[in-house]
């Protein structure tokens, strides 16, 4: 769990340098980066474990298939 939350701050504040700060080249777009899709999945990766402990594994997968069909 550690090793996770220090890969998304790390990923955070770069993220930051390069977004918030002006660090992106002026022809480089925000919409559509990968930067935002995978910022979403690191910082939702420690969370999982927590998820299972208040629904069950099965319940998570029939959710997303729920949201996904």
């Amino acid at each position: 769990m550690r090793e996770y939350g220090l890969l998304a701050s790390r990923y955070v504040q770069e993220f930051d340098e390069k977004w918030v700060q002006g660090g992106a080249s002026s022809n480089e777009e925000l919409m559509g980066s990968g930067d935002i899709q995978s910022l979403a999945a690191v910082t939702l990766a420690p969370l999982l474990p927590l998820t299972l402990t208040i629904f069950s594994l099965e319940d998570v997968l029939l959710k997303v298939i729920q949201i996904l069909l």
